[in-house]
């Protein structure tokens, strides 16, 4: 048998070790870390939103002041208590004490200058030749002139940026604006200084989505267009986000703040395997320290597994050691632990004592036992062995190696085949089948009888069962000599067939005699004489039936009774029996049918065999059937066989008669009522020798149904019987072939 696959308790205790100290570390690490990544994803995207604004709020606070400077600028150029010169004075001053302003000027309706203030060191062009200028093609200016709100420009020169703006100023004379041009200078230092990691940056775009400032001085200088960045869109729109996006294909995460005072935005942008490459090295860490706590879990539970393992192995050790059918027991295991291992290693060792105390004292048990037994099956006047299923010997008898003829002494006989050891012979035949068919318990006859002596058994066989588990082991066969008894028999039979032979002859004399005073041969009779002798010829005629079934019952049972086979209509025959029963049946008010298809075909058989067969089953039905009854003969064509029944309502056949009903002599308790009980035997007898089979059901208040059926296409035989060539004979047929 094929050895399944066994996980130890080291393995399983060392893995549940591991798994306890691994698993929970592992799942609050992952979470951990799980939760890290959200944590540092949401602060990486927050410190670039918190960036971008800043330097949102810067630009947007510079132009705020700008705003706030103008005003001021707007109320001292409105005051009518300052002349023109003290007003161009002021704007000096401004363009003086604020460094990142390059000029300012006031700029008529028609776009010419009036009134100009410079930065020396930021206009250095114009100090060297100042000059006012004309406005009037500036497209800004132009701007301007169709807008009611000031406009401004910035333009993004890699060296000195400048914002350009135009502001409204309402005289009594017409609509004029201030012009400012002023440096950003510091603001692109700012922007282009702005690293975020190792390689993220800052840049500036404007209105339209053109990068204005960037620390790739191509891109700002050819005004690259961001607006395919959906956060430089959502940023233009005037709201502020942060989120994960592509630069150039390359995964980046960024945020991007508007400029409200100038329509802008700025943009950070970072590639994103940068920006949590502090997520991935916690990962990294946690990871090997997870690895480094399996490890150490690991050996430690090798070891406590190792040492919790080792008693229990050397129990089933131990255990794999006892041997009850040698009587075998180890030595005591020794475990040096205080606890339940201990404890069970002492249980261990108590009931390994206990058990082969127990042992010794079954030993004994058993051998008396054994040798109580082995006597009595040696004493008994019956033949026993007992095999295996094979026919191999697992115990004989002397009194069967007696009845078998077998010279072999009884332990060369052990675990050898049985059959080996018999000659071809019908005892061998019997003892093949009993071996290869021991399925059910069998009883058989063996004519066992040498030249001049006679010995006949009956052997008796059924399957050995354990006692405790029911496992069978093996078949029994038993020889019991019955010869005795088979002689006893034969002398009864004996003798009944001579007194029923030497009594027929003087009981026929006697009905002739009877019948020559009944027709007056021997004179006149009074009518009181004539019924007296009406009794005793009927007494007669029934006792000279008796000894002719007598007679007839010992002749099939020598082979002398013959059938005499020609054209018979068993529907015919039916008919012809139930018109002579007639007379029996109308005293009780049965009813008699005849149950047949038409056209029921015309067989060989014996017809008066077949008429006397139809005579005992009716007759006896009539006998057993109550007044008002019914009986009913039915026949039923087959392919090879005519099957017939018959079938009354009378008392029933109780269940424990139904097997020996066709016996000699049988009859049921409380329901004799006449004859000699061989009717039924004679039947039997009939339907086996035209090769058919008889028997009965019946239920007790509801009736019974004789069955039987013969064979077509029998032919005799020169020992005047019949054969068949279309069914094989019924062990009951071959059993009495020669007694029909």
């Amino acid at each position: 048998m094929k050895k399944q696959f066994r996980f130890g308790i080291f393995p399983k205790a060392a893995l549940l070790i591991v798994g306890l100290a691994t698993i929970p570390m592992a799942v609050v690490g992952l979470q951990i870390l799980r939760l890290n990544k959200g944590s540092l994803q949401y602060e990486v995207l927050r410190y670039h939103s918190h960036m971008a604004q800043t330097i949102a709020d810067k630009l947007n606070s510079h132009l705020a002041d700008l705003d706030e400077e103008l005003r001021f600028v707007v109320t001292s150029l409105k005051s009518e208590e300052l002349s023109w010169p003290e007003k161009q004075s002021i704007l000096q001053a401004k363009v003086d004490s604020h460094q990142h302003f390059a000029q300012i000027a006031i700029v008529t309706q028609d776009g010419n200058e009036f009134i100009k203030v410079y930065n020396p060191v930021r206009e250095a062009a114009l100090a060297a030749f100042p000059t006012l200028l004309s406005h009037a093609e500036d497209p800004l200016f132009k701007q301007f002139l169709g807008s009611q709100e000031r406009v401004l420009e910035i333009l993004p020169d890699a060296e000195d940026p400048r914002l350009r703006l135009y502001y409204p100023f309402e005289t009594p004379t017409g609509r004029h604006a201030i012009f400012i041009n002023t440096s950003l200078d510091n603001f692109w230092k700012e922007i282009k200084g702005t690293k975020i990691g190792r390689s993220g940056y800052c840049f500036l775009v404007d209105k339209d989505g053109f990068i204005l400032a960037h620390p790739d001085r191509a891109k700002t200088e050819a005004k690259t267009p961001a607006r395919s960045m959906p956060i430089v869109l959502s940023a233009l729109a005037g709201n502020n986000g942060a989120s994960e996006f592509l630069v150039d294909a390359t995964p980046s995460v960024g945020a991007a703040a508007p400029i409200h005072r100038m329509g802008g935005a700025v943009v950070t942008v970072q590639p994103r395997a940068e920006a949590f490459d502090a997520a991935r090295k916690g990962q990294k860490t946690a990871l090997l320290w997870l690895a480094l706590s399996a490890f150490i879990a690991a050996v430690i539970a090798y070891v406590f597994a190792r040492r919790l393992a080792r008693p229990i192995l050397a129990l089933i050790s131990a255990a794999h050691e006892v041997n009850l059918e040698e009587a075998r027991f180890p030595e005591p295991v020794t475990v040096q632990t205080r606890d339940e291992l201990g404890e069970l290693s002492e249980t261990f060792n108590l009931m390994t004592q206990r058990l082969e105390s127990y042992t010794a004292l079954q030993v004994e048990r058993l051998m008396a036992e054994k040798t109580k037994t082995e006597s009595i099956v040696f004493s008994i006047n019956d033949g026993l062995i007992m095999t295996d299923h094979q026919g191999i010997i697992e115990f004989i008898n002397n009194r069967a190696r007696q009845i078998l003829d077998i010279s072999v002494d009884h332990n060369s006989l052990l675990k050898k085949p049985l059959l080996d050891f018999l000659p071809h012979t019908e005892v061998m035949d019997v003892l093949w089948d009993i071996i290869h068919h021991s399925e059910e318990e069998s009883v058989r006859e063996v004519d066992m009888s040498a030249t001049g002596f006679r010995r006949v058994f009956k052997v008796y066989s059924n399957l050995v069962r354990s006692t405790n588990r029911g496992e069978d082991i093996g078949i029994v066969i038993i020889f019991h000599d019955v010869t005795l008894e088979k002689e006893i028999e034969q002398m009864k039979e004996d003798f009944l067939h001579s007194i029923t032979h030497d009594l027929r002859n003087p009981m026929s004399s006697i009905r002739g005699f009877l019948k020559f005073i009944l027709d007056g041969m021997g004179g006149p009779i009074t009518d009181q004489q004539r019924k007296m002798l009406e009794t005793m010829d009927r007494a007669s005629l029934r006792l000279l039936g008796m000894i002719n079934d007598i007679l007839d019952t010992a002749k099939a049972e020598s082979g002398k009774m013959e059938l005499n086979l020609a054209d018979t209509d068993l529907k015919e025959v039916a008919r012809h029996v139930l018109e002579l029963l007639q007379s029996q049946a109308l005293k009780k008010k049965i009813q008699l049918v005849v149950d047949a298809p038409a056209g029921l075909p015309v067989i060989q058989a014996d017809p008066l065999l077949m008429e006397r067969l139809f005579t005992n089953l009716t007759g006896n039905a009539i006998k057993f059937t109550p007044e008002s009854g019914r009986i009913t003969v039915e026949l039923r064509d087959g392919p090879d066989r005519i099957s017939g029944a018959v079938v009354d309502t009378g008392e029933g056949i109780p269940a424990e008669f139904l097997d020996k009903i066709f016996d000699k002599f049988q009859q049921v308790t409380g329901q004799r009522k006449g004859g000699t009980g061989l009717g039924l035997t004679i039947c039997k007898y009939i339907v086996e020798g035209h090769k058919g089979e008889i028997g009965v059901e019946s239920e007790m208040g509801k009736g019974s149904r004789f069955h039987f059926w013969v064979s077509k296409g029998l032919t005799p035989t020169p020992a005047g019987g019949a054969t068949n060539g279309h069914a094989a004979d019924s062990p009951a047929t071959a059993e009495n072939q020669k007694a029909v």
